[in-house]
C-alpha cells in the first residue's frame, strides 16, 4: 500500500553503483517515492508478487534476463504495471524499441537527474493510468454492444413467434390503417376469403363485406379509433368468388408508444 501518499518504485538494477546513483537523484529531487531495490529479475518479481508497486525502474542487462527479453517477460508477469526502461547511452536505439513494446519511457543512465527520473515516472504512471482508463471503458462499451445485440435477437426472435403466431391462427386476421386499408393479413383469413394476400394487402376490408353490413363494419371500426374501445359485430362476408358466409368479426384498436390508435385488428370467426 501507499504510506503517506508516496509513489512505490521498484527499481531493478544489478549494478550497486548505478543503482545508488539513481536512488541520490531521486532523493535529491525532494519528491514522494519510496525507492525499492532488486539486483534481478527474479528478486524483483518475487517482491511485487506479495507487495503494491506503483511502477518498475527497470535496467535490461540483468543477471538471469538480457536485453528486451527483460522488458516482454515484465510485462507478461505484470501487465498493469507501467514501466520505465533504462538503458546505456550506447543503447538508445534499444530505448525505442522498447517504447514499440510497451514501455511507458526509457532513460539513458549517466544523463538523467532527479527531476527528469521523477518527471518520467509520473509521466509513465498517468500514461497507464488512461490506458486503463480507456481498456475498461472499452470492455464496458463491448459488454453493452453484446447486450444490445442480445436484446436486438431477443426481439427479433419474439417478432418471428409473433409473426408464426399471426399468420398460422386458427381465426383469421386482419390488420387495417385509419382508413380500413388492409396492411396484413393471416393464412387463414386469406383461405377463408379463397384469395391471394397480394390482392388483399391495400384493399378496403369492406370490399369483403356484403353491400348491406358495410355500414355496421364502419360505424364499428370508427368506434375503435375514436372511443379506444374493442367492438364485436356478425357481418355477412363475400369470398373472391362471390359466394358468402356469415362471420363474427372483433375489432380491437392497436396503439402506438404514445397510447394513440394507430390501427386496428380485426378477428374473423366464421
Amino acid at each position: 500500500m501507499k504510506e503517506n501518499n508516496q509513489l512505490q518504485i521498484m527499481l531493478v538494477e544489478d549494478s550497486k553503483s548505478d543503482a545508488a546513483l539513481l536512488k541520490e537523484h531521486i532523493l535529491l529531487s525532494g519528491n514522494h517515492i519510496c525507492l525499492n531495490y532488486a539486483g534481478s529479475l527474479k528478486e524483483a518479481f518475487d517482491y511485487i508478487q506479495y507487495n503494491h508497486i506503483d511502477a518498475i525502474l527497470l535496467d535490461l542487462s540483468l543477471p538471469d534476463s538480457h536485453g528486451l527479453d527483460t522488458l516482454q517477460r515484465t510485462r507478461q508477469t505484470f501487465p498493469h504495471l507501467p514501466i520505465v526502461v533504462l538503458t546505456g547511452v550506447e543503447d538508445e536505439t534499444v530505448g525505442f524499441q522498447a517504447l514499440r513494446m510497451g514501455a511507458g519511457d526509457y532513460l539513458i543512465k549517466g544523463q538523467v537527474d532527479g527531476q527528469l527520473i521523477i518527471r518520467s515516472i509520473h509521466y509513465t504512471v498517468e500514461r497507464k493510468a488512461i490506458e486503463k482508463a480507456l481498456h475498461q471503458a472499452n470492455l464496458e462499451q463491448q459488454m453493452q454492444y453484446r447486450k444490445l445485440l442480445q436484446s436486438q435477437q431477443q426481439l427479433e426472435q419474439s417478432r418471428r413467434n409473433y409473426s408464426d403466431l399471426f399468420d398460422f391462427a386458427p381465426i383469421g386476421y386482419f390488420v387495417l390503417d385509419e382508413k380500413g386499408l388492409i396492411v396484413d393479413v393471416n393464412s387463414t383469413a386469406i383461405v377463408m376469403l379463397e384469395a391471394k394476400k397480394e390482392d388483399l394487402l391495400g384493399k378496403p376490408l369492406s370490399d369483403c363485406i356484403c353491400n348491406e353490413d358495410r355500414i355496421v363494419f364502419f360505424d364499428n371500426d370508427n368506434h375503435v379509433f375514436h372511443a379506444n374501445a374493442c367492438r364485436q359485430c356478425q357481418l355477412k362476408i363475400r369470398k373472391n368468388d362471390s359466394s358468402f358466409f356469415y362471420a363474427e368479426l372483433k375489432i380491437d384498436p392497436v396503439f402506438n408508444s404514445e397510447s394513440r390508435v394507430i390501427q386496428s385488428r380485426v378477428a374473423m370467426i366464421d
